[in-house]
Parts: C-alpha cells; structure tokens; sequence
C-alpha cells in the first residue's frame, strides 16, 4: 500500500499544478463576462397632489409628463378619475387637468390624442385641449389596465379581469389579439414584437402572430415594462419592486421600496436623460430614478 502511494505523488502533484497555469489561464479567457446590471437613484419627486396616480407618460411634443390619477377605488365606475400634468422637472402644474373618467391607468399618444385604460373603454383624449374627445367601449371588457401604440396608430390594451389582450384602432375597431392569460397587465410594442406581462402567472412574454405566446422570463410581475439601451428592459411589479430584465432574458430585482404605502405602478422612461419614472399609487406622487450603468 505504501508503494502504490508514493508512486501516485508525482502523478498528483503534476494534476493540481500551479494556481495559474495555461489551463486555468485559457478557461479564464473563455469565461464569459459578467452581466452588467443597473442600479436607480433618486433623482426627484412630485408632491403628494396626485390622487392614487397609477400610470405616467411623456409627450415629447409637448414636454410634459401625463399622470392617471384613479382617485377612488381601483376598478370603480364612479367617475372620479382624472389626467394631470409634471414637468420633466417634477414640477405638478395640474393635478386634474382632464376629469371624468373612471378609474384611468395605462396610456399612450398618436396623432394628437391621448389614449387612456378606463376599465371599460379606451378614452381619447385631445392634447390641446384635455377634453374628452370619444369613448371607445370595448365588447366584454371589464379591467383595461395598460396600453401601448405601435407607430402605425395600433393600439394593445390588456384587460386583467378577462385574462385578454385587445388590438384596434379607433377608425377600423377592435379584436382579442390573445386570451386565456391570468392577470394580463404591462404592455410593451417593440421592434422584435408585443411583449405582455401577466401579473398573475408571473411571466414575460412575447405575442405570436397565431395569438399564443411565448414566455421570455418567469418569477417577474410586469406591471410596467420598459425598454433600456442595452437591449434589456425594467419591469415593475406594483407591491414596490424593480426588475432589470437583461437582453438574454435574466432577471435581477434592482428596486425595493422602503415606504409601504409606496408601490411601483405603470412606469415610464426618458432615455435622454435616463429617467426612469415611477408612479407610486397609493403614495401620491411620482419619483424619478436615473439609471446607472457603474458602480
């Protein structure tokens, strides 16, 4: 026993080998590298003057940001639900500047009009003006939550209720682009397709032109969903969290918020100056994070 031991100590001493020998060296080289994941830092706040604000928007055209304000309960048809307006600076010049919708949440632009989620029906709404423009109720809707436009005027707005997503445009109507979801709710128009969040199976995914959907990520709530310049995306799920979303589909929490009553709703983005803009609901107000790349 002792012979075969010692002869096998020149056979292991040559198998461990230095620390940093070109075995090590070349596997180091292979390894891929780190993903880089964002952090957010507070940048600005609103005052507490936005009633249960849910969903933000910016008009570039206009250099102004929109608020949904739902004011009341979350799916009330009580007619207490407004639009207001912030600067860029977070400065809110108008609270209330468009009344009378219900329970307002997703929203987008086109052609001059704001489009809004209102339980129902998609608001039209004109941006000179404010006024209320048309209602466009949809078959069988019973919770709009969010919305997106693609640039050829196409509107996709989920329903968290009925578990679908709707597609039309004001002037030709509307369809179920896809159903069977459990709690439909961010949506997001992209180059690569239609990505929707389903808050109740915990996915991200993409829709197929078939109706079905591919699921990207799992274990992520997208209440919000925002594209980054990398490629990647943030999420949000209301309860008061962040996730960054990487271009290889990985999920990184970034963001949690340490007042309760804070929640992280329908955010937005400003690429110019890499805001990321957070409707916190029962907060009141709107808080803006720049988006950093190092350290």
């Amino acid at each position: 026993m002792m012979y075969r031991f010692l002869l096998s100590l020149p056979v292991l001493f040559l198998a461990c080998g230095p620390a940093n020998g070109p075995t090590q060296a070349a596997a180091e080289a292979d390894a891929p590298a780190a993903r880089t994941v964002p952090t957010l830092e507070k940048v600005w706040e609103t005052d507490t003057s936005l009633t249960t604000v849910e969903s933000v928007y910016y008009d570039a055209d206009r250099g102004r940001l929109y608020t949904a304000n739902i004011e009341n309960g979350p799916w009330e048809m009580d007619g207490q639900g407004s639009i207001g307006i912030v600067t860029p600076e977070g400065e809110v010049t108008n609270a209330r500047w468009t009344t009378g919708l219900n329970a307002p949440k997703g929203m987008g632009t086109h052609n001059g009009m704001l489009y809004v989620a209102d339980i129902d029906a998609v608001v039209e709404i004109d941006l000179e003006s404010g006024e209320i423009a048309n209602r466009y109720v949809l078959e069988g809707a019973a919770g709009l939550n969010d919305i997106d436009i693609a640039d050829d005027g196409t509107i996709y707005v989920s329903d968290s209720q009925t578990g679908r997503v709707h597609r039309g445009t004001p002037g030709t109507g509307w369809e179920v682009a896809t159903e069977g979801m459990e709690r439909p709710n961010g949506v997001l128009v992209t180059s690569a397709g239609v990505l929707l969040g389903d808050t109740g199976a915990e996915t991200l995914s993409r829709l197929k032109e078939d109706g079905s959907r591919e699921v990207l990520v799992q274990g992520v709530q997208p209440d919000g969903i925002v594209a980054l310049e990398d490629g990647g995306y943030l999420v949000s799920r209301w309860g008061g969290e962040i996730h960054y979303v990487s271009p290889d589909w990985k999920a990184t929490s970034i963001f949690t918020s340490s007042a309760e009553q804070d929640k992280t709703a329908d955010i937005f983005y400003l690429p110019e100056s890499q805001l990321v803009l957070v409707p916190t609901f029962f907060g009141n107000r709107v808080v803006a994070y720049r988006v950093n790349w190092e350290g």
